[in-house]
């Protein structure tokens, strides 16, 4: 069998189940929750400090920015599933969560040749980066390399050192390195993504406000 029934269980209900006596999840900084790369066997769950400020942002989104949030947080999601299988897949995910953030601009052609002197992708690209998640370390990767790895992946151009079939041994420092600027990508992307929320200023006459009959 594909799953199993279990007697009584109500596949649907119009209330929230009793929380009384049950503990509070604990909360952690931010850049404590934000920035380690996964969990041990004896964490237990838990939630970062800022989640309920950044639940009342996101109910406060107009939809098309809701949407345009959750399909950042889908391609986040698509990376984490394809790890096991492609760290060169899993950095274009990664990237797409980026670039699915990134600012529509006009075309500001030129007056003399016509051609677009709006910013390109690679431009909006390393503003969204600078703007949201300032550089702090002097190891993190070009942001611009990272961009051009993602679009010579993309097109099937090139793939991570890792993905390349060879034969059995240990990592090579080029690898590792490239690695590393994976496990860096995806944290620039979580904080990027969470700034970009918290930058947000909610709009009171559609936010969701929690109630006794509304909860959330």
């Amino acid at each position: 069998n594909e799953g199993y029934h279990l007697p009584g269980f109500e596949m649907e209900t119009d209330s929230f189940a009793a929380v009384e006596g049950l503990d509070r999840l604990r909360e952690l900084p931010d850049a404590t929750y934000y920035l380690r790369q996964g969990i041990g066997a004896r964490d237990v769950a838990d939630i970062p400090s800022s989640l309920s400020d950044l639940l009342d942002r996101y109910f406060a989104l107009p939809v098309p920015e809701r949407m345009r949030l959750l399909r950042s947080a889908y391609w986040l999601r698509h990376a984490s599933d394809v790890w096991d299988l492609s760290h060169t897949a899993y950095l274009v995910a990664v990237i797409n969560a980026i670039e699915v953030m990134l600012p529509q601009v006009p075309n500001d052609p030129c007056p003399a040749c016509g051609m677009n002197r709006a910013p390109g992708p690679t431009a909006r690209f390393t503003g969204f980066l600078d703007r949201y998640a300032p550089r702090t370390d002097q190891s993190e990767p070009s942001r611009r390399e990272l961009y051009r790895a993602r679009s010579k992946a993309t097109h099937g151009h090139a793939l991570l050192l890792s993905d390349i079939p060879r034969a059995w041994g240990g990592l090579e420092p080029a690898e590792w390195q490239e690695l590393e600027q994976v496990r860096m990508a995806r944290q620039l992307a979580q904080v990027a993504i969470i700034n970009w929320l918290r930058d947000v200023r909610p709009e009171p006459s559609s936010a969701i406000v929690a109630s006794p009959e509304n909860p959330r």
